[in-house]
C-alpha cells in the first residue's frame, strides 16, 4: 500500500539479543506482509577503537585484526539467528533490504 505515491513503505526493526527483539521482529514480519512493506533489519554497535601500541619497536610483529569486519560479521549472524528464532525463515513475500 503506497498511498498513490509509488513509494514502498519501509519498516525498520532493531535486532539485539533479547526476547523482546524477537517478538518485535515476528510482529514486524506480519505487519510488513499486511502492508506490503519492506523490512530493514539493523543491529547497531560501537565502532572499535584502534588498539594502542605501547612500544613501536613491536609494531611489525603486531597483526591487527579487522575489528570492524568482525563486528559486522557478528551483527549479520545475529540478525540471521533472530530471523530463524522469530519466524523460522523470512516469507518470500516480504522484501528485505540488505
Amino acid at each position: 500500500m503506497n498511498g498513490g505515491t509509488g513509494r514502498v513503505p519501509r519498516m525498520i526493526v532493531g535486532i539485539i539479543r533479547s526476547r523482546a527483539s524477537g517478538w518485535a521482529l515476528a510482529w514486524a514480519v506480519g505487519e510488513a506482509r499486511r502492508r506490503g512493506a519492506r523490512l530493514l533489519l539493523v543491529h547497531v554497535f560501537r565502532p572499535p577503537a584502534a588498539p594502542a601500541v605501547a612500544d613501536y619497536r613491536y609494531c611489525i610483529l603486531y597483526v591487527p585484526r579487522d575489528l570492524y569486519g568482525d563486528r559486522m560479521e557478528h551483527g549479520c549472524a545475529l540478525i540471521h539467528r533472530a530471523i530463524a528464532q522469530a519466524v523460522g525463515w523470512m516469507p518470500g513475500d516480504v522484501a528485505i533490504e540488505q
